[in-house]
Formats: structure tokens, sequence, C-alpha cells
């Protein structure tokens, strides 16, 4: 009867094998986090502005948060105020902080045209007003609902 070739191997030579089960898929984890952490922007600055809205038409930590169209950061925190107003907290990345300025206004929207995830849309300030700070409040904008929308529209198609 002929042996298996594992019987044949050295002591080393199976350690050597192990180490590289055990290895390989360690290093496959770590290079996933590593990637992860990268798309989440975990390694970049970041700082804080806060939104005072009246409804957060859903809004919840990690929507995110748009200049333009093109992601610059997320919902951090959703809280109500003593007042009964909602403090939006959101964290940005700094490398965009010169587009948020002054003048630059939030508001709560849709990604979709009816339905979709809430995020914040800010539009993006002049060059001539002073650039947002870590813990400074954005001037917000209520956004206008389907009711309000038919109402102006109405006498139109009559």
């Amino acid at each position: 009867m002929k042996m298996h070739y594992a019987h044949k191997l050295s002591g080393g030579r199976i350690a050597q094998i192990v180490g590289m089960f055990v290895l390989v898929p360690l290093l496959g984890l770590l290079a996933a986090g590593i990637f992860k952490a990268e798309a989440e922007h975990v390694f970049e600055e970041k700082y804080r502005l806060h939104a005072m809205v009246h409804h957060s038409h859903g809004l919840g930590p990690g929507a995110a948060v748009l200049v333009s169209g093109i992601p610059i950061g997320k919902v951090d925190a959703v809280e109500f105020t003593e007042d009964g107003t909602i403090d939006v907290t959101l964290l940005l990345l700094s490398k965009y902080q010169d587009k948020v300025r002054e003048d630059s206004e939030a508001s709560v929207t849709s990604s979709g045209l009816f339905v979709g995830q809430p995020q914040v849309e800010i539009a993006m300030g002049s060059r001539s007003k002073t650039i947002l700070y870590d813990g400074a409040t954005i001037h917000t904008v209520e956004p206008r609902d389907l009711a309000e929308l038919v109402t102006e529209v109405e006498p139109v198609l009559e």
C-alpha cells in the first residue's frame, strides 16, 4: 500500500502550508478593511456643522450630504432641541470646507423624484463670504412638499 503524500512531508513543511492557509485569509481581511476605510473617508480630516430644521423628513445618521450633487460628508446625528426644532449634525470632509460659506443654504431633499433616501443638499456659497468653520450653524431652507406644489400648479392648469 502506498503512503499518502502528506505523510511524506516534514513537520516544518506542514507548518508552512498551515501558516499560508491562515495568513492569506487574514491578509485578505486586512486589505478589505483598509479598502472599506478608504471608501468611508476614515483617514481624512473632517469638521462638523449644525443645521436647524423643523421637519427631518426621515433623515437619519449616515445620510449623504451633497454640494452641487457631489458627496462631501454624512449626517452624524439628528436630535431634538429644547425649543422643538431638530438639530442635524453634519460631518463634512475638510477638503471641501471652502465650498460651504456664510451664504450657503442647506435643505433636506430626496435622492429620487418622489421616493428615495433623504439627504442634505447644500447650495455652494459665494467666494466673497466667510467659510463656515467647525461647530458653526448653516442656514437652512425648508423643502416644499407635494401639497404646496399642487396648489401652485392648480391655477395654471385651469
